[in-house]
């Protein structure tokens, strides 16, 4: 599962595995989405939720009309390689945004003053600062 989800109005969700006698393979990704007890209710029913249904909120990141869903997606993909400020940075992100999920309040705070501290080390980091500075859009090299 992706970590931005995007779907069209009309996409259809379930939980169909019961109906065919085994279990789930994402008991850690739906309940932590969409609460434990919806996600069990989903598991156990196998009722289908709609993408206009609140409960779908929790599992995408947004819900467009359909003839819009690529141009969604192409949008995003442009605004997030827009942001893009270095791979080491990038990939520090993922890893901290789930540590976090999991890690005590007071865990975090260092958490992420250590991948904070590695992006500032970066040619990019100070790229990013002087064009912030000069009112320009910056121009990242990856480093």
């Amino acid at each position: 599962m992706s970590d931005i989800r995007l779907a069209s109005e009309s996409a259809v969700f379930a939980e169909n595995f019961v109906r065919v006698g085994i279990i789930p393979g994402d008991g850690w990704f739906l309940p932590r989405s969409i609460g434990m007890s919806r996600a069990a209710e989903m598991t156990v029913t196998a009722d289908p939720i709609d993408a206009a249904t609140p409960l779908c909120r929790g599992l995408m990141s947004s819900v467009v009309p359909a003839d819009e869903l690529m141009p969604a997606a192409r949008q995003l993909a442009r605004r997030i390689s827009d942001n893009q400020t270095i791979r080491r940075c990038n990939c520090a992100w993922p890893r901290g945004c789930y540590a976090r999920a999991r890690t005590p309040g007071r865990d975090v705070l260092e958490l992420s003053a250590v991948f904070q501290g590695a992006c500032h080390q970066t040619k990019d980091h100070k790229e990013a600062v002087a064009a912030l500075l000069e009112k320009r859009s910056p121009s990242f090299t990856g480093h």
